[in-house]
């Protein structure tokens, strides 16, 4: 699909598709006899926004003289009309995109996003300019496009991973699969779905407000933070270049940024996701010097293995035939095949493309501490229950798939590695993996099962029993 396609079809998804109450708000605030009262009643309705509101308006970012606002009436009266309207439709926006399986990349994405908006909004008003409410969501709301195309996309997404998993840039290894870069949908939907002239801007980096600067500067602080952490090279070249443009001495803009970091993960937690949660990098030291250490080197792939490294060709071959795999489960979605085809094909896939001598995908039966395999590869699945105690209730808590170095006898056969499957942010079962006698597990066998799991979870939730 081209750019346009790819705009059609998010267009008719739900993402667009905001809750009722966001439209009642866009109505309310736009009249001229609408009172704080009117628009509260109209929030009101949905607890939800109301929590989220209110958080916001209570974070020191908004709230600098910490004086306690417990109403959206309040709320309006310190963030006027206009930036009570333009946060819920941001809060619906994200409500839609987390609300079904967090991708991992949606999440970095997310915290990145909340982490720039939080550094915009900032130096928005430490450089004089108005408005900063309207900067905050033009931060949060810059990179929609990803953040859309990725809660959305199934087997492109999978195909991306791929590439990664072969050494290829994500930037390079998104415009191969999607024919253009992910960037570019971001403006085209920030027109589609009205987000608001900053945002539009923003999204499509041009000048004609005097916020898009700030605002580009703080995407770049956020994402140099995500990659490399906040004590190197890179970060501290960024902060001086700011504090130049700002006209401000880089201590204070130090210590600034640190709290708009602490704000920009209040805020978040607020949407009680574990996953994005986790996807914020560690907190800046705070402390009276500040050592910089030389930037390290980004690796777009996968990390280097953690137990032991394979052979180059053996790690080419493996992102070949996952490419392969994945991409046909893709077009098996997509054809609607049956789900019990697929799951088969999501096991066959797994083995073949990791190495492995078995692999079970197993579903936990409601209410209960066990779980039945329903799938294997190769072979059929084991008859019986599983209780759930040990290191496997260990991986069942687990975010992302995790070694068994010990305990994997509690699986039949035995178990290396396994992960959980996630529906709904809710942990639904688990795959557990077999590697041939004497190989060791590896950060890249681990990576390769987040992608089969997400694969799986596709699956499940788009073909019918």
């Amino acid at each position: 699909m081209d750019l346009e396609q790819w705009r059609a079809r998010l267009n008719g998804s739900e993402l667009p598709v905001f809750a009722r109450t966001v439209k009642d708000v866009g109505q309310v605030a736009t009249s001229a006899r609408s009172s704080a009262r009117d628009l509260s009643e109209v929030l009101s309705r949905d607890a939800s926004m109301v929590t989220r509101l209110l958080r916001i308006a209570n974070s020191p970012l908004f709230n600098p003289h910490n004086k306690p606002v417990d109403t959206i009436s309040a709320a309006v009266v310190l963030i006027g009309f206009d930036g009570v309207r333009d946060l819920a439709v941001s809060v619906s926006l994200i409500e839609k995109m987390v609300a079904g399986d967090l991708h991992v990349r949606v999440a970095t994405h997310l915290a990145q996003a909340f982490h720039a908006a939080a550094q915009a909004k900032s130096f928005s008003q430490m450089a004089g300019v108005a408005g900063s409410e309207e900067v905050f969501v033009a931060g949060l709301l810059k990179d929609v496009g990803v953040l859309a195309f990725w809660s959305e996309a199934a087997g492109e997404a999978a195909a991306i991973e791929a590439r990664c998993a072969a050494g290829e840039r994500l930037e390079d290894a998104q415009t191969a699969v999607l024919g253009f870069p992910i960037d570019e949908l971001s403006a085209a939907l920030a027109e589609d779905w009205q987000l608001g002239d900053l945002v539009r801007y923003a999204a499509g980096n041009k000048e004609e407000h005097p916020c898009v600067s700030e605002i580009r500067m703080a995407h770049n602080l956020a994402q140099q933070v995500t990659t490399y952490g906040w004590e190197n090279e890179q970060v501290e070249r960024c902060l001086l270049r700011i504090a130049a443009h700002l006209d401000v001495d880089e201590n204070e803009l130090r210590e600034v940024v640190s709290e708009n970091f602490d704000s920009a993960r209040n805020i978040a937690a607020g949407f009680g996701i574990e996953r994005l949660e986790a996807a914020f990098p560690p907190a800046p030291v705070k402390a009276e010097t500040h050592p910089v250490q030389p930037a390290p080197a980004v690796d777009h792939a996968i990390p280097e293995p953690i137990f032991a490294d394979a052979a180059n060709d053996v790690q080419a071959d493996m992102a070949r035939t996952q490419i392969a795999w994945l991409s046909q489960i893709a077009q098996g979605v997509a054809e609607q095949q049956p789900r019990d085809a697929l799951m088969q094909q999501v096991m066959q896939g797994l083995v073949a493309s990791l190495g492995l001598a078995h692999a079970d995908f197993a579903l936990l039966d409601p209410g209960e501490d066990r779980v039945r395999i329903k799938y294997s590869a190769p072979g059929s699945p084991q008859a019986g229950d599983i209780v759930v105690r040990g290191v496997l209730e260990a991986v069942m808590s687990q975010i992302e798939p995790t070694p068994l170095a010990q305990g994997g006898e509690l699986w039949p056969g035995g178990a290396d590695f396994a992960g959980r499957v996630t529906l709904s942010n809710k942990a639904v079962g688990l795959v557990a993996c077999r590697l041939p006698p004497g190989a060791p597990a590896t950060q890249r066998h681990l990576a390769g099962l987040t992608l089969f799991l997400q694969q799986a979870v596709l699956v499940l939730l788009q073909t019918e029993a």
